[in-house]
């Protein structure tokens, strides 16, 4: 039994219905863009690259994937990110591209330049309660945090257990 396509310039013959989705899908493939560039500076440019691992289900995969892949000489690691150190998702030149780890790593990268750009110096930190930037000896040790410090200050969080301690006295 052959199966009969009807395309768009003539018709075709196959030997099978596997062998003209085959067809048609590579076909399809064709017509697709080979580069997106959104409008909007937010989302990433994207490359049609259906046989590459990291490639989403419509065969597009992140430029700055392949471009980091191409500088590594290999594909990237599972877990492996990358950076943009500006920032700005459609600046992918090589020198604004840094390949992370993890994902740990990368929220710490972006946690530490948070910091620079908010206090001017990794050796300051502004505390969420008072606002006040201080340096790292005036909070205390959290082993939850990325630097190992508290949100909280000294001073702020022994104003805070006063409050609470008098809440829990005035409750008896």
């Amino acid at each position: 039994m052959s199966y009969l396509h009807e395309g768009v310039r003539k018709r075709r013959r196959y030997c099978s219905r596997k062998c003209a989705m085959d067809v048609h899908g590579r076909e399809a493939t064709a017509r697709r863009l080979k580069k997106i560039v959104p409008a909007d500076p937010n989302f990433y440019i994207k490359l049609l690259m259906p046989e590459h691992p990291r490639g989403q289900v419509n065969g597009y995969v992140d430029e700055h994937i392949i471009l980091a892949e191409q500088a590594l000489g290999k594909y990237l690691p599972p877990k492996a990110e990358v950076h943009h150190v500006d920032r700005n998702r459609q600046n992918n030149s090589l020198g604004n591209l840094v390949i992370c780890e993890n994902k740990k790593y990368h929220r710490l990268l972006h946690a530490r330049e948070d910091r620079l750009n908010d206090t001017g110096s990794l050796d300051m930190k502004r505390c969420c309660c008072c606002h006040a930037v201080k340096s790292l000896d005036q909070f205390n040790s959290n082993v939850v945090s990325w630097d190992n410090l508290s949100a909280v200050c000294k001073s702020c969080r022994a104003i805070k257990r006063k409050e609470y301690r008098a809440a829990r006295i005035s409750a008896y």
